[in-house]
């Protein structure tokens, strides 16, 4: 648990930084997998918020579009993640 956890707050703020980068750049694509690859690492250490999060950021991106209104999902998925 130690291991997921270290390598989890490691990782964590690289997906961040590139969600937010791909979110400037309109590139919906790299948010969606970039979302997806956060969420994944938070199941592994039930940061249950944070998967919430990324999945509505993920489902949001898969549709092709990036709203305005995903930028108050990265700042909640910065929120969650400083609370994980």
């Amino acid at each position: 648990m130690h291991r997921l956890i270290t390598s989890f707050l490691a990782r964590a703020p690289r997906h961040l930084t590139a969600i937010g980068e791909a979110f400037g750049a309109g590139d919906a694509e790299t948010v969606a997998e970039q979302a997806h690859s956060l969420r994944g690492a938070a199941g592994n250490i039930g940061a249950a918020a944070v998967m919430r999060v990324c999945a509505s950021i993920e489902d949001t991106a898969r549709s092709g579009r990036l709203p305005n209104s995903l930028t108050a999902d990265l700042h909640e998925l910065r929120d969650e993640l400083d609370r994980a």
